[in-house]
């Protein structure tokens, strides 16, 4: 794999990012895709898409659900987005956030802590 894109979506960003995605996974064999998706315990907003996808690229799509508590601020995992790094075997990582802004914020500062300047921020099609 020479490119390996990591998505960071909140609810909010997961209209954007699931059709990129199928159209990532149906396009490009040459590309593993990491999704750190957060969304709200009582969520369940592509949770069966995104199961069907994972088993049908298993070797290209690892999916990571952080969810939390209706009402709370989303923090982000920093464990989980190092770990992503460090596990990372391809030539080229993206960065790509899709979500809300308060998520957007802290999701370029998080990144940027981490030694990633290179971010992307996805157009939202919907908003609260």
């Amino acid at each position: 794999m020479n490119t390996h894109l990591i998505f960071l979506a909140d609810e909010i960003g997961m209209a954007s990012v699931f059709p990129e995605l199928k159209s990532r996974l149906a396009d490009n064999s040459d590309v593993m895709i990491t999704l750190l998706y957060y969304l709200h315990d009582d969520n369940t907003i592509f949770l069966k898409e995104l199961n069907i996808l994972e088993k049908h690229f298993p070797s290209r799509l690892y999916i990571s659900y952080e969810s939390f508590a209706p009402g709370k601020v989303v923090i982000l995992n920093q464990d989980n987005i190092e770990a992503v790094i460090n596990a990372n075997t391809a030539v080229e990582m993206k960065f790509i956030v899709s979500a809300g802004k308060a998520f957007t914020e802290n999701a370029i500062d998080l990144l940027r802590f981490l030694g990633i300047e290179h971010i992307t921020i996805q157009e939202q099609f919907f908003s609260y």
